[in-house]
């Protein structure tokens, strides 16, 4: 039994932090899958250890969200809300319930309660993780898609027919 890898492991490795360029469905999908079975699990089970490996290929991931979307003749911007709105939501959770918010709050106006800012802050939460969920799920659909036949302005077709004469490569 030999150990060989498919043409699309190939090109993810060899594009590993490319934004240029087209990806397949048959390409990204199986490394999106790969990234959320993992994460998920590990996020619930050791949530640290989660974060750290998201900190460590979330650019290739992004690199290879941004090609597909490519593919299907979108821009990649619609990565930023899927990689910023968390972080804001964080930002948001950290703030919203740490001393720190109280003494700025009580330092600028001090008649606003600590109930006042735990309501402005869940619901931020809540208009945030609309928007996320709503970019998100029109993202998958993007992803589904099939991709632009033939070359669009992001590049030539990934999935054009072999050249005879490269050898059918």
């Amino acid at each position: 039994m030999s150990l060989s890898t498919s043409g699309a492991q190939r090109g993810f490795v060899r594009r590993y932090l490319s934004f240029a360029g087209r990806a397949t469905r048959t390409t990204f999908l199986p490394l999106l899958f790969a990234v959320l079975v993992t994460l998920v699990p590990l996020a619930i089970a050791v949530p640290p250890l989660a974060a750290l490996i998201t900190l460590v290929i979330i650019c290739p991931l992004a690199a290879a969200a941004t090609r597909r979307f490519h593919d299907v003749g979108l821009s990649g911007r619609w990565l930023l809300p899927l990689i910023f709105v968390p972080v804001l939501m964080l930002t948001i959770l950290v703030l919203g319930n740490s001393m720190l918010t109280l003494i700025l709050v009580a330092a600028i106006d001090g008649s606003v309660s600590d109930g006042d800012i735990s309501r402005a802050c869940i619901a931020a939460e809540t208009a945030l993780a609309w928007v996320l969920g709503v970019n998100a799920g029109l993202s998958c659909i993007a992803f589904l898609w099939t991709g632009v036949r033939g070359p669009n302005k992001y590049g030539d077709n990934p999935r054009r027919a072999p050249d005879p004469r490269r050898g059918g490569q």
